[in-house]
């Protein structure tokens, strides 16, 4: 008797556990047309995003005369990424950056199904930003400037190596994402800012980050943050200055965004009061995946 209650407990508690993992999944999102609505908005950022991106990185440096145009082209992407989210954050979020969604959906706000989605969208939008950049271009300069790609090394070996390229994407895509993680995706940091300030604020950090790496080296195009800006200029161009080390421009900003994830799920200030999806962050959901129920006789 002891031994079929037993068996009966273990297969209630793997149903119990694979209709939690499936209401995390959120599989549903796929056949959900508002879903891919959110879809569509995230891959029309994403083009805006990308698309401007190049031409204010190449007008920036085509314009500057003192051969250093960082500071504008700081202060211009500033301005875009604030304008952007303002336009599209009702509609998706805002993301327009595949490490953004990522964060989202560990902390709650994205399921699983809809970082799928996003990060599909994302990709598409920046190569077709990108395909469309080419053809506004003229050819020396799309080549001059890799496409407002990001490059660890120019045609002359002159740039960051693959390991200091790591570290420096890694660091600026950490302090990057530790900002939207506080500002942005915290509840209660939502309520204190209002809808304007926090926008702002992820502005203005991309400026900064993008100011602070964009004059390391020669050579070095800076931080990209964002590895859906990365893809779109190596598909587009394919050079080996965008496709070398291509990796390092995915691998490093999740990295980092990993880092800020367990950051803020381990130390957690009040977020216990303040969950995006209540409990189908997936810190909550593992747990009530794998733990089984205290059962009261």
């Amino acid at each position: 008797m002891e031994t079929l209650e037993h068996q009966n407990f273990h297969h209630h508690h793997k149903q119990a556990s694979s209709l939690q993992i499936l209401k995390f999944l959120q599989l549903q999102d796929f056949i959900t047309l508002e879903a891919w609505r959110s879809c569509l908005v995230e891959c029309l950022a994403t083009i805006a995003f990308v698309f401007s991106s190049i031409l204010i990185i190449v007008s920036s440096s085509q314009q500057s005369s003192s051969g250093s145009p960082m500071a504008s082209i700081a202060i211009l992407h500033s301005i875009l990424v604030f304008i952007i989210i303002l336009s599209v954050a009702p509609s998706s979020g805002g993301h327009f950056n595949p490490c953004i969604t990522f964060l989202a959906m560990v902390l709650g706000y994205v399921s699983p199904s809809k970082l799928v989605m996003y990060t599909g969208a994302q990709c598409v939008g920046s190569i077709f930003a990108s395909l469309c950049a080419k053809l506004v271009l003229p050819d020396d300069l799309a080549l001059k400037f890799a496409l407002g790609g990001c490059v660890m090394q120019n045609s002359a070996g002159s740039g960051l190596s693959i390991g200091s390229a790591f570290v420096a994407e890694s660091m600026f895509t950490f302090v990057l994402m530790f900002v939207v993680a506080n500002l942005a995706l915290d509840p209660f940091q939502g309520r204190a800012f209002g809808a304007i300030l926090p926008p702002s604020f992820i502005g203005a950090a991309v400026g900064l980050l993008i100011f602070a790496s964009g004059g390391l080296v020669v050579g070095y195009s800076g931080a990209g943050m964002n590895p859906a800006r990365c893809l779109g200029p190596a598909v587009v161009m394919g050079s080996s200055s965008t496709r070398d080390g291509h990796w390092v421009w995915w691998i490093a900003p999740y990295s980092a965004t990993v880092m800020v994830s367990v950051l803020y799920c381990l130390v957690p200030p009040h977020h216990a009061l303040y969950r995006g999806r209540e409990d189908l962050d997936l810190v909550s959901s593992v747990k009530e995946a794998f733990h089984p129920p205290i059962v009261v006789s």
